[in-house]
């Protein structure tokens, strides 16, 4: 698998996440589970793309588990890198639980 390890037992990761994690753990074998769309918005417009979750970014200290980061991997001449700086949502439907995530960041 690609996913981190979860952080240790005296981190404390946002509740977001732990409630995340189980539902991803529950979905697991559901083919596309870990596909979400990503939205940006500039001058121009929204955008909306279909992303694939690979995993969470290393949490090595409580200031990291925080502020959790998601793991995506894109092309490097995709324009959602140009779009970096903006602010985004993920929308995430988990048909299995009947679950949807909506979380607000930057890319």
């Amino acid at each position: 698998s690609s996913t981190s390890p979860p952080p240790s037992p005296t981190m404390h990761p946002p509740s977001w996440r732990t409630a995340i994690a189980a539902t991803i753990k529950k979905s697991r074998p559901i083919k596309g589970s870990n596909y979400l769309t990503l939205s940006t918005c500039d001058s121009s417009g929204a955008r909306a793309r279909t992303v694939v979750m690979r995993g969470w970014h290393g949490v090595k200290t409580q200031k990291e588990a925080e502020r959790t980061l998601l793991k995506f991997v894109t092309d490097g001449r995709s324009r959602k890198v140009g779009e970096s700086e903006l602010l985004s949502e993920i929308c995430w439907w988990f048909p299995r639980t009947s679950e949807q995530f909506r979380i607000r960041g930057q890319l």
